[in-house]
């Protein structure tokens, strides 16, 4: 068959937009199996030979589920739905046998209050038996409810998910037994936390303005601190901060036009060079509270940019492996790699849930518990007072 007629026969003939196909893989290499797997927006997996065309398909959902109303269709934006992936267990070792090739394939359910969607295992050969086989059923985790599903891998038995959680990434792992019945599975879903002490909120930002030093190098001190902004993110900040008081009436302070060698030199000079220190008309007094109140809404509006532009540049793309398999996740403007917690970030996670810890450990959870009861204020002056 030539190329064109294969073609014909890939595209669907009919205009019906449930035969869209929004996801497609290959049989990773080395592999002599050309095949292709697609998923459609009516939830219909299909396989295609360049010989034949489809010679096989699967429907994930009846048009009618268990009420009186069809299945929504998928968005019709290309997504990451289906993975190939050779089983390294369990399989027969005569070398006559044909390899097996599983097909793993997530059907999102967005309007579902338990999880993020379904996944479905099946199994097949790479050449002669086309037949899809069911393997395995089971739900995405609960802490994936209303989540979209980025991307997703396999590396021997354990599965690998990537979800887009309100704009931040979440990875989630678990074990898959593929000679377990084929019945619906329950799994046992590991999820990564994100490094939640690079977030600037209001609480840290007060905290800040309890140390000592001036107000503008404690903000300087917190946006430039590693981890907490990409220089993407400040340069970026910094341009529309000045674009926005450029397109103000004049005449504009010297800072907004100068240049400066460095971008901290050009965030400190810039930021807050609109605020002047005024009088009183009625009674000539300088109005320092108004100063310094004034000065510190320009800078939280500056960090309120930078975080809606670091928001958009952590957007999870895709997941993968390292050749040490550990979890690399790509988001927008940067690459996160997921590690084992070590003693002391575990403690601390374990304190900030309230989970039971080891009586070895009591006193450290007394001295946390005290210290939560503690007003800012209060332990600003302990850390800097106490000898």
């Amino acid at each position: 068959m030539s190329t064109k007629s294969w073609l014909r026969g890939f595209i669907p003939s009919s205009s019906d937009p449930a035969d869209e196909i929004v996801a497609m893989i290959t049989v990773p290499a080395p592999t002599e199996c050309l095949d292709l797997f697609s998923v459609s927006r009516n939830r219909t997996v299909r396989r295609w030979s360049s010989a034949k065309g489809c010679i096989e398909q699967v429907e994930l959902g009846s048009v009618k589920g268990n009420s009186d109303e069809p299945f929504p269709l998928l968005d019709p934006v290309p997504q990451k739905l289906i993975r190939t992936f050779h089983a390294t267990f369990g399989e027969s070792v005569d070398s006559d046998a044909n390899p097996s090739l599983f097909i793993i394939v997530f059907i999102p359910t967005p309007a579902s209050a338990i999880s993020g969607g379904t996944f479905r295992i099946f199994k097949t050969q790479e050449t002669g038996h086309t037949r899809l086989e069911p393997v395995a059923t089971f739900d995405a985790s609960t802490s994936s409810t209303h989540c979209r599903l980025r991307d997703f891998t396999i590396n021997g038995t354990i599965l690998y998910v990537l979800w887009e959680r309100y704009g931040q990434s979440m990875v989630e792992s678990a074990f898959i037994d593929l000679q377990a019945a084929a019945a619906r599975q329950q799994l046992g879903w590991t999820q990564a936390r994100l490094d939640q002490h690079s977030e600037l909120n209001q609480a840290a930002m007060d905290e800040l303005l309890l140390q000592p030093g001036s107000l503008t190098s404690k903000f300087l001190q917190s946006i430039l601190r590693p981890g907490v902004f990409s220089v993407v993110t400040l340069r970026a900040a910094l341009q529309e901060y000045r674009e926005h008081y450029l397109s103000l009436p004049g005449p504009h302070p010297a800072p907004l036009l100068a240049s400066y060698s460095t971008l901290s030199e050009s965030i400190a000079a810039v930021v807050g060079c609109t605020v002047s220190l005024t009088r009183d008309p009625a009674t000539g007094v300088v109005l320092q509270d108004q100063y310094w109140s004034a000065l510190r809404r320009d800078w939280e509006g500056f960090v309120a940019r930078c975080t809606e532009i670091e928001r958009s540049a952590r957007w999870p793309l895709c997941l993968t492996l390292s050749t040490d398999s550990h979890v690399l996740v790509i988001e927008r403007e940067r690459i996160a790699q997921c590690v084992e917690e070590d003693v002391p970030l575990r403690l601390q996670h374990q304190l900030s849930t309230s989970t039971l810890m080891d009586n070895s450990y009591r006193l450290l959870e007394i001295c946390w518990e005290l210290r939560s009861k503690l007003s800012l204020d209060l332990i600003q002056r302990i850390e800097t007072e106490t000898m």
